[in-house]
């Protein structure tokens, strides 16, 4: 919990905030939930595209020649 950080609607960050216990209760069970539900998706990609430093039109035309578009 030491490293969460809460953002405002446009992504700007807010001021550091204190959490009681019940609240870092809370948000450690909705972050496990979260990696949960998009983990058992992830799971189930048939495909992996490495996108990490690489351009648009780099990562599209990659997908498409993947999947044979």
């Amino acid at each position: 919990m030491q490293r969460i950080e809460f953002f405002d609607q446009y992504s700007n960050p807010l001021a550091e905030m204190e959490l009681t216990e019940s609240e870092k209760t809370h948000y450690l069970r909705e972050i496990s939930l979260d990696l949960k539900y998009f983990g058992r998706f992830y799971s189930k990609a048939n495909y992996r595209i490495k996108v990490a430093g690489r351009g648009v039109d780099e990562v599209v035309r990659d997908i498409r020649m993947t999947l044979k578009l």
